[in-house]
């Protein structure tokens, strides 16, 4: 097309002209921009909800069927089945609350963990007991509401694996076990490299209290970490290393309210050494010292255990056990951290408590979680098969982080099957020799070590 030419006899009509055309172009420059800019804001709205649901492989939700593919329209209805398909890499997210008892026998990898965890947004519940099998290494779960009631109380999540990661969960059992029981002192599995960070740990163990069930029980351990937790109102310890916990590193958590704060510990033979105690707030032990010892007679005595910069406060019998045996303690601070209101598990602390700089760029829940522990989700839009489980989707026995709720498990009535169980069992458990809590008393040493060990009464009443 030839250009256009202003012919001078009529200057001032080709200026308007010009300048009309000039408007109409800028007019569409605009609008092409804005454009631009809401299909820019359309496509990374849609990457980054691609990039929300890339986090999770596999689904389980209420409503939906062990027969499905697992994906997000058509969902497992079991957190079992769940655990069973989850292969090394990937990440299965749960949704809504869920009543059943769930071993974990898949392993991932270093690079490639295995992750359980909540959707994205929500906050799951489990009810029922959590066991991570010996030959389940690089198993991480996260961002769970986990209600360890069972009907045989035993203790739960309970890990006899390699790298097992447990993260921003919520942890309770209603006061009928222990809570975390870390590696087995008899043929279940040497726990080693456990991760406990960011979670609550509370609740846990009968009441009264019979010495016997604690917040946290490392009993055949090597290499744990237990960082950053919140560990309050369980009926006897918060922190028990029985009898061969080594090279335990115990850091920035508050530990408030247990009937003790932490024991180190040995027995038949094995006794808790390398084990660190630092930058905690522990406080308030209802029965006796926030951190005390104790080794029978004629049993071999912790090595390196060290308890150094921790605020201790308002133990029953004391803060620090004055004897030391088996531990050291130096350059501790004895304050009370004045928490907010420890009866609705709010553990905030002022910056002018004594106790404050111990938190200090840490992620400690001071807070109860935020939860939703019924979830919007109303069912798989296109669901394959039948039911696969009468466990998925069920509301009974659903926690609310930071307070225990009515559970819906009811003790008695069952059966343990025994023996370790095998790849791929819905529900192997351990015997009921191993985690029988009332047993009327210990087995003595008098033959072989592993029978002694077998069926001896695992939780001791020390000092009780």
């Amino acid at each position: 097309m030839a250009a256009t030419t202003c012919p001078t006899s009529n200057t001032n009509l080709c200026s308007s002209h010009t300048k009309r055309r000039s408007g109409r172009y800028l007019g569409l420059l605009a609008l092409s921009s804005i454009l631009i800019l809401m299909l820019t804001a359309l496509f990374a709205g849609q990457a980054q909800a691609a990039s929300n649901s890339s986090t999770c492989n596999l689904y389980v939700a209420p409503g939906g069927s062990d027969n499905a593919t697992g994906s997000a329209s058509e969902p497992f209805a079991s957190v079992q089945h769940l655990a069973n398909t989850l292969t090394a890499g990937q990440t299965g997210c749960v949704r809504g609350n869920y009543t059943e008892e769930v071993t974990v026998t898949n392993s991932g990898q270093a690079s490639a963990p295995i992750t359980i965890t909540s959707y994205p947004g929500e906050r799951a519940t489990l009810t029922g007991r959590l066991w991570i099998h010996q030959d389940a290494n690089y198993v991480t779960v996260s961002d769970m509401n986990l209600n360890g009631r069972n009907t045989n109380e035993l203790p739960s999540p309970d890990t006899n694996a390699a790298n097992t990661t447990f993260t921003a969960d919520d942890v309770t059992n209603e006061h009928t076990a222990i809570c975390f029981d870390i590696g087995s002192d008899t043929t279940y599995g040497h726990a080693t490299n456990t991760l406990i960070q960011g979670n609550r740990i509370h609740d846990c163990g009968k009441l009264p209290a019979a010495n016997h069930d604690h917040g946290i029980y490392v009993e055949s351990s090597t290499g744990a970490q237990i960082l950053e937790n919140v560990i309050y109102d369980n009926s006897d310890r918060g922190i028990q290393l029985y009898p061969n916990a080594q090279q335990t590193t115990i850091e920035h958590n508050i530990i408030d309210s247990n009937g003790e704060g932490i024991i180190f510990s040995g027995d038949f033979g094995d006794a808790s050494s390398n084990n660190t105690i630092t930058n905690n707030i522990i406080t308030n032990s209802t029965l006796r010292s926030d951190i005390e010892s104790w080794y029978p007679a004629g049993n071999p005595i912790g090595e390196n255990n060290t308890v150094t910069n921790n605020c201790v406060w308002g133990g029953t019998t004391g803060t620090i056990e004055t004897a030391q045996i088996g531990f050291t303690a130096t350059n501790n601070t004895t304050s009370n951290p004045e928490y907010q209101n420890p009866t609705t598990g709010d553990y905030r602390i002022n910056n002018t408590s004594p106790c404050a700089n111990l938190l200090t760029n840490t992620n400690t829940p001071t807070q109860p979680f935020t939860t939703t522990s019924t979830t919007t989700y109303t069912g798989p839009t296109n669901t394959s098969g039948g039911s696969g489980s009468t466990s998925g989707g069920s509301t009974s026995g659903s926690s609310t982080s930071g307070s225990s709720t009515s559970g819906g498990s009811t003790s008695g009535g069952s059966t343990v099957p025994s023996g370790t169980g095998s790849k791929g069992s819905t529900s192997p458990s351990k015997t009921i020799a191993k985690h029988q809590h009332r047993s009327g008393k210990r087995a003595t040493v008098s033959s072989a070590k592993s029978i002694a060990h077998e069926a001896r009464h695992r939780h001791h009443k020390v000092k009780h």
